[in-house]
């Protein structure tokens, strides 16, 4: 595992039982990688190889009752299993929605129903999507219109649609929330849950195309008259909307375990292609849709910028910090190198530019004899204001690590800036690049 440890995340507390979890899952995780899941995604196949053996390893059902087949643990360590695999590049998103059935059957499904899926949900050989979301309604219960008639001898016909069922493609059931026919003891409408095979009759899909990359696809899903068995319903008819919060709660948590996961691979990502230690600079690389792909006619330019699997090296260095948070340092090519030591000229400009008397400056690298480099800064001052001998040298070095401070300094009227208003160091550089003393 990394030494800086960006998968120990700080929103879920870290004991050391979840600390073995983690190590544990991101070992797992890790043998598949980011390339085998973009891989599958982008073949429209489902990672069935990781989905197993994360089953066969009891991390797909640590949140269910161990009478069922699970883990006995809570949310906080299915957190870890999904944020985990996140973090290796591999965001199951069918985990999250195992966060939305696997608690709700667990708190309010008969015995019958536990005993007949959730040791198959633990262990990865059974999957159940979840149906709640409609075209007109969104996720707003209070408008949702598949609807569930009773049947004479038990059981109901469904009829209605559901919109953006993520996986149902691969889901053996759907657990769907629908509206009941006949209105409650209070004569408002009611909602119940149904475990609906989707191999039944008058059940079918359509895909929704979605620029996601993920293998988990989304679908249009249509009830035309679906028989359901009497035996199907999660507990009592009309508790539905008391029933469905079991797995909305989670799902909240699931989904911002993910989100967060992938933000941990993407920050392991940023510096140099490996991780840095806190607080150790690096260059940042991105990877987004719209990096450039390449620059026109320039293949060693090109080259040198795309560098692995479509990683735009930005040329500006940043470190992290001990929570994982991201500070932007300067441009790599105006790092300053004096004496073994990095200094970043944004620090000392921002520290010069607090005197009354600055108007505008820039820091340099100049030639030193001993040190290699040393930091030359360029001053435009104030109008009507002439600082003391020594003052902005002293004003730095009450602000500033010594070898940071400029050992020189040179006022200028203006400072040569392109059409865009930036400064062109490299126009300053060869103006003072004499072998300073």
């Amino acid at each position: 595992m990394n030494e800086l440890r960006l998968s120990d995340s700080p929103v879920v507390n870290s004991s050391e039982d979840r600390r073995a979890l983690r190590d544990a899952v991101g070992r797992l995780a890790g043998k598949y990688g980011r390339p085998y899941f973009q891989e599958v995604a982008k073949r429209g196949a489902f990672p069935e190889e990781l989905w197993r053996d994360l089953g066969d390893a009891g991390y797909l059902g640590v949140h269910l009752p161990e009478e069922y087949g699970g883990g006995g643990g809570g949310l906080a360590d299915l957190a870890v299993v999904i944020e985990e695999c996140a973090a290796q590049g591999c965001p199951m998103q069918y985990i999250v929605i195992s966060a939305i059935c696997g608690p709700i059957l667990a708190h309010h499904a008969s015995t019958l129903l536990k005993d007949r899926w959730l040791a198959g949900i633990a262990d990865g050989t059974k999957k159940m999507a979840f149906a709640i979301t409609e075209p007109d309604a969104g996720t707003n219960t209070h408008r949702i219109s598949t609807t569930a008639t009773p049947v004479e001898g038990g059981g109901w016909r469904l009829n209605g649609a559901k919109y953006w069922t993520s996986g149902a493609d691969e889901a053996h059931a759907l657990l769907v929330v629908c509206r009941d026919a006949e209105v409650g003891p209070s004569g408002k409408p009611t909602l119940s849950l149904l475990i609906v095979d989707t191999a039944a009759p008058g059940l079918t899909m359509q895909i929704i195309d979605s620029a996601l990359g993920a293998p988990e696809r989304q679908f249009m899903v249509f009830f035309d008259d679906v028989p359901v068995a009497a035996d199907s319903i999660i507990g009592a008819q009309g508790q539905g909307l008391k029933q469905v919060f079991a797995g909305l709660n989670p799902e909240r948590v699931a989904a911002a375990s993910i989100a967060n996961g992938i933000a941990l691979y993407a920050l392991q990502k940023v510096v140099t292609g490996e991780v840095k230690g806190a607080g150790e600079v690096g260059e940042v690389w991105i990877r987004c849709g719209q990096n450039l792909p390449g620059y026109w006619h320039q293949p060693e330019t090109t080259a040198q910028a795309l560098v692995g699997e479509g990683w735009l090296r930005t040329g500006d260095s940043a470190h992290l910090d001990a929570e994982g948070y991201l500070f932007l340092h300067d441009r790599l090519k105006d790092m300053i190198i004096s004496g073994g030591e990095n200094v970043y000229p944004a620090e000392v400009e921002n520290v010069l530019a607090d005197h009354p008397a600055v108007q505008d400056v820039a820091v340099i690298a100049v030639p030193h004899e001993h040190w290699g480099e040393t930091v030359k800064a360029v001053v435009v001052l104030r109008a009507g204001v002439v600082p003391a001998d020594g003052e902005l040298l002293a004003f730095a070095r009450t602000r500033l690590a010594r070898y940071k401070c400029p050992t020189s300094l040179e006022y200028v009227d203006t400072l040569p800036r392109n059409a865009s208003g930036k400064v062109l160091k490299k126009d300053l550089r060869a103006r003072y690049s004499v072998l300073a003393p």
